[in-house]
């Protein structure tokens, strides 16, 4: 018996002195964001570049709108103890003679981070000052780690 617990014991310190696996988010993410409210299906493409640090996160979106356009947003945001993220755009990096873009976004997200699939799901929603707008631009969006990626 007294060799059991002592084996238990030491189990345990073992495991305690083990490395935590870190899941952070940062890294490259792509994927798809839709437009044209909830249940549309048709989108651009989207990548988010990401840097958390504890429960802040900072980083860069590209919307990928076609023919070379990418509109290029700062981003911040805080991630939650249940993994979810809210983030907000709010400058826009523009090339010389590119028009800004109409609205900010804001991005509600969870971190999906499984066995067999790791993956950044949520919603995003244009900033207005007219919140029940029927005008108002949603959509959700649904990125992968990118390859490469170490996040």
């Amino acid at each position: 018996m007294k060799k059991y617990l002592f084996a238990s014991i030491c189990f345990v310190l073992f495991l305690a002195q083990a490395p935590a696996q870190k899941r952070t988010v940062s890294g490259l993410w792509s994927g798809v964001l839709t437009t044209g409210g909830l249940e549309s299906t048709t989108g651009y493409r989207l990548e988010l570049w990401l840097e958390q640090k504890g429960k802040h996160i900072r980083g860069k979106s590209y919307l990928h709108l076609g023919k070379g356009e990418i509109v290029e947003m700062s981003l911040k945001g805080t991630m939650y103890h249940d993994r979810s993220m809210y983030i907000n755009e709010f400058e826009f990096i523009g090339k010389e003679g590119q028009a800004p873009p109409p609205y900010f976004r804001t991005y509600q997200i969870i971190h999906n981070n499984g066995i067999w699939d790791t993956n950044l799901q949520g919603y995003w929603q244009e900033i207005t000052p007219q919140v029940f707008s029927k005008k108002r631009q949603l959509g959700k969006l649904l990125l992968k780690k990118a390859d490469g990626s170490k996040a």
